[in-house]
């Protein structure tokens, strides 16, 4: 009944062949099975809700959160501060309302365990459904178990937004378009980040078909609010939503020397440590569009190719995370996710020593280094305040997209380099009739 519902009976012919020869892979061999690492991300979230336990408050996002659904029935507005309910504000879609409220309507401390549990369940299924061989799949959930744990304990949503934008990918490349469809738009309404999943049309046989399921879930998702508030109300609010996120995007730009917590990105991290002027983001930002549109044409080229296809995945949900000014630190489990695949699915092999050191760097800045397990004064006054845990991110980021702009503008030069290191492979074998094709 369980591999029902994760995926274990994958299609052969649809997973990638993957060796598996790295030896940290030969290492890691022995735990990584699902039970193994369900295990682990089940205790990742019982260490967060403990934690919230421990510390005898619930964390204030999830205020934010139940509250949507509460205002968004008695049709009060939905993105001005409410100070005697919570701090901060709200920055989720209207539809987000719908999807908090079995949660909403629960006491606190059974919705709060309900919410952090379901966010792991549903990425860990999906993580399953990915067409790599099992071993690839538990190593995915091994390596981003502590950007779990922290997600986890400020009670976030990023879990969610992982899954969609992974789900997306597999659907459509299985011509599931109605699935894809939905995950995107459910992505984009709350969070808006979903709306990277787009990017995984290319994979799919019936663009045309996703394209109107894209339209149908949109305008469902857009009117269903309306079902327990009024028309009216919910296009005020979706023109509410938008100003809300331009304003917020304005206060991450301009403080970004002074919050810490915000705008963990490639901007942030390159305006911290070189102190340059707020207005590059906007060249930054435009700059990664620009590589990334390039490195869309290498996939495009080889779109059929499965480490292509995965490696484009990365590249989103890196990109996803690094060129956005409301990036934060539980945001990272999208980039770790994209980092673990990038590994399991092409690094291993294209690059066994540097990838290594890269998963090491990403495990050391991006998770561990924001954790308990470094000192305060590291923790706040050299990674938080120089942006570092993007740092990592952005290295595998530029590897991903330097690789797919080769297959996009120097596919000459890509061959040539195949074609020698075929020679380099013949020349360090022995000699055989069938290496020196004699006696044909």
């Amino acid at each position: 009944m369980f591999s029902r519902f994760t995926g274990y009976a994958t299609i052969q012919s649809e997973v990638m062949k993957i060796p598996n020869s790295h030896q940290v892979m030969k290492w890691l061999n022995p735990v990584l099975t699902r039970r193994y690492m369900l295990a682990l991300w089940i205790g990742m979230g019982a260490i967060a809700l403990l934690s919230e336990w421990w510390s005898h408050h619930i964390n204030n996002n999830y205020f934010v959160f139940t509250h949507v659904y509460f205002h968004l029935i008695h049709k009060q507005p939905l993105y001005i501060p409410y100070p005697h309910e919570y701090a901060d504000i709200n920055l989720y879609g209207p539809l987000f309302g719908l999807l908090i409220a079995p949660f909403a309507l629960l006491p606190d401390v059974a919705g709060v365990a309900c919410w952090v549990m379901i966010n792991i369940l549903f990425l860990f299924i999906i993580i399953q459904q990915l067409p790599v061989n099992e071993r690839s799949k538990q190593f995915v959930i091994l390596f981003s178990a502590m950007e779990l744990l922290m997600n986890a304990q400020w009670l976030q949503l990023n879990a969610f937004i992982a899954a969609c934008l992974v789900g997306s990918f597999v659907y459509f490349k299985k011509d599931k378009v109605v699935l894809a469809s939905l995950l995107i738009v459910m992505g984009s309404f709350t969070k808006l980040y979903g709306i990277t999943g787009l990017a995984f049309m290319g994979f799919t046989k019936k663009p045309f078909k996703a394209v109107l399921w894209l339209i149908i879930w949109s305008l469902i998702a857009f009117c269903l609010p309306m079902l327990i508030s009024s028309p009216a109300y919910i296009v005020h609010s979706y023109q509410e939503w938008f100003q809300t996120l331009v304003m917020k995007n304005s206060k991450n730009v301009h403080d970004a020397m002074n919050n810490f917590y915000q705008d963990i990105s490639a901007m942030g991290l390159i305006k911290r440590i070189s102190g340059l002027s707020q207005d590059i983001d906007i060249w930054v930002i435009v700059s990664g569009l620009i590589i990334m549109a390039i490195s869309f044409v290498g996939v495009l080229k080889r779109r059929s190719k499965p480490d292509i296809q995965l490696l484009w995945l990365s590249a989103i949900m890196l990109f996803t995370v690094l060129f956005s000014t409301g990036a934060e630190s539980p945001t990272y489990i999208i980039a770790v996710v994209g980092v673990a695949i990038w590994f399991v699915s092409y690094a291993q092999e294209k690059y066994p020593r540097l990838s290594v050191v890269l998963m090491a760097l990403v495990l050391l800045l991006t998770s561990i280094a924001s954790t308990d397990l470094v000192t305060p004064w590291v923790r706040i006054h050299v990674v938080r305040r120089y942006a570092l845990k993007a740092l990592p991110c952005l290295i595998v980021w530029g590897v991903i997209v330097f690789d797919l702009m080769k297959y996009a503008w120097m596919p000459a030069l890509h061959m040539h380099m195949n074609d020698t290191d075929k020679r380099r492979s013949i020349q360090q074998k022995p000699y055989s009739m069938k290496n020196l094709n004699i006696g044909r």
